[in-house]
């Protein structure tokens, strides 16, 4: 097989568990082989997989699990149909166990072979937190999505996240020497009642051993611009803590985010949930429905393009989207 033209890579992480990351993973998968897009969703989620349930898949079929324990050459035969036209996939761990622990080659090749399926998009649903293989599968785009919710510790654990993930590309790309491994391990192991760690500092810290690091971290922060979901949202004016998170992330990771998209709180979702089928698919016309079809449609449009102004522009898109819906409810 050529691979001239690969697939659009879209991870897709959350600094904590529990905030509809693999719901809404499954759901935009679906809603973007509706559209006719050749899709493929893969549960990376090693050592908790549970994607399979949420795509009425038994798990009863070998995957990534297999594939890296037992050597298997070909990853694409192990992709499987799906209920969905257009949607395939591959399942994670399934009876295999200790996958959380795969070695570096394990994960060098699954990398590379995920890059080469054929398909318009394939999506990952990566686990939860910030643990190395999280990070470095998250970084197979410089446009992963990041779900959260907004409560308190999720966001602060979405910035953990983006902070660990700077941390590691900076780790595994800039830091060619020992002396420059030293500073970033002791950078990522302050105290909390110590000099607040920033990019900019680490980035002073090695560019006074190496000064070319400068650019290189400078670059780094150009070139990653996560996404951001918005789940279980409640009411518009919520979303108002978003330039604040925009100035967060400026001061101490000097990078941007896209603000992407929100899901509405709506209980079609935990009804689809108990029922193991899909929302998009059992309430296409719920609230959260029509939510995943904006992101979808705004994946298909404009996935490579930058978002200028994103905070206020997701803010106006959510305060139409509310209108719009009472609107209907009054017709």
């Amino acid at each position: 097989m050529s691979y001239s033209n690969f697939a659009t890579i879209i991870p897709v992480a959350s600094g904590k568990g529990g905030v509809g990351k693999s719901i809404s993973t499954s759901n935009l998968a679906i809603s973007l082989a509706n559209m006719g897009h050749p899709t493929v969703a893969v549960d990376l989620d090693l050592g908790g997989s549970n994607l399979h349930t949420l795509l009425g898949v038994p798990n009863e079929y070998s995957g990534v699990g297999d594939y890296l324990h037992h050597d298997l050459p070909n990853l694409e035969q192990l992709l499987l149909p799906t209920h969905t036209k257009n949607l395939r996939f591959l399942p994670g761990d399934g009876q295999t166990s200790f996958m959380a622990n795969i070695s570096y080659h394990q994960k060098s090749k699954l990398m590379l072979n995920l890059q080469k399926i054929d398909a318009d998009y394939v999506l990952l649903d990566l686990a939860a937190g910030s643990a190395f293989h999280t990070l470095d599968f998250f970084g197979l785009s410089p446009r992963g999505i990041l779900v959260t919710i907004l409560e308190t510790p999720a966001i602060i654990n979405m910035m953990k996240f983006l902070k660990n993930f700077l941390f590691r590309i900076i780790e595994r790309t800039v830091c060619t020497s020992f002396e420059l491994k030293k500073i970033i391990y002791a950078e990522s192991r302050k105290r909390v009642t110590e000099e607040p760690v920033t990019i900019a500092r680490l980035q002073n810290l090695l560019s006074e051993v190496e000064p070319r690091t400068r650019a290189s971290i400078r670059k780094i922060c150009e070139t990653y611009r996560p996404r951001i979901i918005y789940n279980r949202v409640r009411y518009p004016e919520d979303l108002q803590i978003l330039k604040q998170i925009d100035a967060s992330l400026e001061k101490t990771l000097s990078i941007e985010v896209d603000h992407f998209g929100f899901i509405f709180e709506d209980n079609a979702v935990a009804d689809s949930m108990r029922r193991q089928v899909p929302f998009i698919v059992n309430y296409p016309d719920s609230v959260a429905g029509k939510n995943i079809l904006l992101i979808a449609e705004k994946v298909a449009e404009s996935w490579n393009e930058n978002i200028s102004d994103s905070a206020n522009v997701l803010l106006e898109t959510t305060n139409q989207f509310e209108d719009s819906q009472r609107s209907n409810q009054i017709k």
